[in-house]
């Protein structure tokens, strides 16, 4: 077991963390063997089919942190020459006509989720059409955590080369093996068809990669993981390395500048903040994709991140990545948040510079709500919680109806919206017949009522990589086909009811139903009064409750039209009537070896 953790560290297991400072030291390791020209291109894969849900717009203003963490990994290691290029933002992007520097670059990263897996594979075909000019083409994202053996075929055409099923140091232990098998004259894609055959990538945990007579996966096993988030590189590194959003195929001779994101679209940053949870809902993949540990980036690492973006980009919210914020101790959390709040950018306080959201859960933010004024002097403005269900029905995780009343209250008292997360299920009705909370509607209009700045529902269907994934295939409730759709990756987006034993035209509706409850024209114009009459009395924390609700409805208001419109076209074969279910859960066509 490592010792001198951080205290915000929590190891729940043997072996599952890499000795401290050993990721700095591959970054200098794999920096001496580095080719300043060699040319990156990683690309954040985008289904616009998913757009469903009230935060359309966010969903492309928000550049993708995971794979900006991944390029800042490269870059720092030496590549300079690496770019970012986002879906949302240049949906025309084709790599056969990217060039950096004037030549095609080497190396292709494909980052994705699962419900983002057609636009993956399709630019993977794209890059593979290179023939003998083609890259070294890496898999990545909870794509390859969770299911890397989708990102491979038996047709070369069709398939990565290699998928990391980890974070950055996997990566870089990669490139490592490669450069170190590499000969002068070869390409990226030349030295891992070496290192390949010659066993060395087998030395690698966290990579699956097919043989070289295509016949199997071999699978090198788990990651271990970076301990102290601190030792990653700065979230500015790779917000520096975005191509410009355009409707072109090729790449601009710059990212876009620093300075210029805002124009260019970018009016959220997200920020790795932590990683893991300790709750364990069988519908969630996120405590075992982190071997069931929990990490954070120290206050000081906070502060400094926030105050570089602030300074470097312009005023931008912030979005803090985590799974579970509050899953730390109460001397980390008021260590961290007395450290927001005693924090100063451009002249301003954060509380005043400063508009800073991230997740929690509702349980463990109401054993700390006494800590709600630092909160708000820190700059946190918003609290997202996974309620799922207020009458714990589907799942506890300490969730109450009372619990709920004296959160949001004492929230909404210091100016933190909070913004409640649902999930409907099977069973559970649209209205209760007894006017209690048991429907899905009463819980939207109790969390309405009672202070929530925005909703998002979803629907309990099988998510990739969880423990609840094979159940619903086993229980035969999973459509293979509806009406004349097959059923494809994007529809498991919890916002599509793709798995169900009851009316699915129903259930579809339902969640419509909540958003038309909750998103109104009255309620947008009651939040403009609102937010005008803050103005006028000077209320501070009555404006900023009132902006955000302001922002919320537009935003909801825009993202439900968009919503009814890319649901179209499934609520249509919905209406058929025509279902054809599977008990057959989805394996991998190319049998996987394990090493050792």
């Amino acid at each position: 077991m490592n010792l001198g953790l951080p205290y915000w560290v929590k190891n729940k297991g043997k072996g599952r963390f890499l000795d401290s400072g050993k990721y700095g030291l591959k970054e200098r390791e794999v920096s001496k063997l580095a080719g300043s020209e060699t040319g990156f291109v990683f690309y954040y894969a985008f289904d616009p089919r998913t757009r469903v849900g009230p935060f359309v717009g966010p969903d492309i203003n928000m550049p993708n942190c995971g794979i900006r963490s991944v390029a800042s990994a490269v870059y720092n290691a030496g590549f300079k020459n690496t770019r970012v290029v986002l879906g949302p933002w240049n949906p025309n992007f084709d790599f056969r006509a990217a060039r950096l520097n004037g030549e095609i670059p080497e190396v292709f990263g494909v980052g994705s989720m699962q419900i983002n897996e057609a636009d993956a594979h399709k630019k993977i075909e794209q890059a593979t059409a290179l023939g003998d000019h083609r890259p070294l083409i890496i898999g990545g994202g909870p794509h390859a955590n969770y299911q890397a053996e989708e990102y491979f075929s038996r047709d070369p055409s069709k398939s990565v080369d290699v998928a990391v099923r980890g974070e950055s140091y996997v990566l870089l232990s990669l490139l490592e093996s490669i450069l170190l098998n590499k000969g002068k004259t070869e390409t990226m894609l030349q030295g891992f068809e070496r290192a390949r055959r010659e066993g060395a990538l087998q030395n690698v945990p966290g990579l699956m990669y097919i043989s070289d007579d295509r016949e199997v996966l071999i699978d090198t096993g788990k990651q271990r993981q970076v301990a102290d988030l601190d030792e990653l590189p700065r979230e500015i590194i790779g917000l520096g390395l975005l191509e410009q959003r355009h409707d072109g195929k090729g790449l601009y001779p710059n990212p876009v500048p620093l300075d210029k994101l805002r124009k260019n679209g970018t009016g959220i940053v997200s920020i790795i903040t932590s990683h893991g949870c300790n709750f364990r809902c069988e519908y969630c993949p996120i405590p075992e994709m982190h071997q069931f540990t929990e990490r954070a980036k120290s206050p000081e690492r906070m502060v400094s991140d926030i105050k570089e973006i602030l300074e470097m980009v312009g005023k931008v919210s912030i979005f803090g990545t985590d799974d579970n914020a509050f899953a730390f101790s109460r001397a980390y959390l008021e260590s961290l948040y007395g450290a927001m709040a005693s924090a100063t950018v451009n002249g301003k306080s954060f509380k005043d510079a400063l508009f800073y959201g991230t997740e929690a859960t509702e349980h463990q933010v109401d054993l700390n709500s006494d800590l709600m004024p630092i909160l708000r002097d820190a700059g946190v403005r918003a609290l997202w919680f996974g309620i799922e269900d207020l009458t714990a029905e589907l799942v506890k995780k300490g969730q109450t109806p009372d619990k709920t009343t004296r959160l949001f209250h004492r929230m909404t008292r210091h100016g933190i919206a909070p913004m409640p997360m649902m999930m409907h299920y099977d069973g559970q009705p649209l209205r209760s017949n007894d006017g209690g909370l048991e429907g899905i509607l009463d819980q939207v209009k109790f969390l309405e009522k009672h202070g929530a700045q925005s909703i998002q529902i979803t629907y309990n269907t099988p998510s990739i990589g969880s423990a609840d994934f094979k159940k619903h295939f086993e229980r035969g409730t999973v459509f293979s086909k509806i009406g004349n759709m097959l059923r494809e990756w994007y529809l498991f987006d919890g916002n599509h009811v793709i798995s169900t034993q009851e009316n699915p035209v129903e259930r579809q509706g339902n969640l419509l139903s909540c958003y038309e409850s909750f998103y109104t024209p009255r309620k947008l114009l009651r939040s403009a009064l609102d937010y005008v009459r803050a103005n006028l009395t000077r209320d501070r924390v009555a404006k900023d409750l009132a902006e955000v609700a302001l922002t919320l409805q537009i935003y909801g208001r825009r993202g439900l039209e968009i919503s009814k419109a890319n649901l179209r076209e499934w609520r249509n074969n919905l209406a058929t009537k025509v279902y054809e279910f599977t008990t057959s859960v989805p394996q991998s066509t190319i049998p996987i070896v394990s090493v050792g």
